[in-house]
């Protein structure tokens, strides 16, 4: 199974990552939008594991206060695959939470990605062009859990499930 770490968002919250995705398409903006029922923001990206015990006792063993973020401006990745996001506010404890999954998962020794965390949001995979200048509405929410999630190609659609 792909395995990744993640936040799952509110209604609110996700009502303003759709209006920046509407904002887009408006502009005429066109590419691989990311479906509402996927949206959310990695933590951690494991990838191919069956290691699903180990991950949950891991991820159990990471204990945190609840904290705050909100929307931010939006960004891109270039290279192969180019990436239109939204950014985040509050990155630090976000930041800080992410560094304590990895340790947790290093302790139990499974493999995940080590590249650097980047907080954000997927709104848009290649598309056809990358404006930043789109009006984000702000929003906030209180972070309380994390969730484990599976990553499958169903009937030719990526599906996003929590384990």
């Amino acid at each position: 199974m792909r395995i990744f770490i993640a936040i799952r968002f509110t209604e609110a919250f996700k009502a303003s990552i759709l209006d920046a995705q509407e904002g887009l398409k408006e502009q005429g903006i066109r590419g691989n939008f990311t479906r509402p029922e996927n949206l959310h923001l990695t933590l951690v990206f494991i990838g191919e594991t069956d290691r699903i015990d180990d991950i949950k006792t891991a991820v159990a063993s990471v204990r945190f206060d609840p904290f705050v973020i909100a929307t931010g401006q939006l960004g891109c990745f270039n290279g192969r695959s180019r990436v239109l996001w939204m950014g985040i506010q509050g990155k630090e404890k976000m930041k800080t939470l992410a560094l304590r999954l990895r340790k947790a998962l290093d302790e139990r020794g499974i493999n995940y990605s080590h590249g650097p965390f980047q907080p954000h949001i997927t709104l848009v995979r290649q598309p056809t062009e990358t404006p930043l200048d789109i009006e984000v509405e702000d929003a906030c929410m209180t972070i309380r859990d994390i969730v484990i999630m599976k990553s499958e190609r169903i009937n030719g659609r990526l599906v996003y499930t929590i384990i």
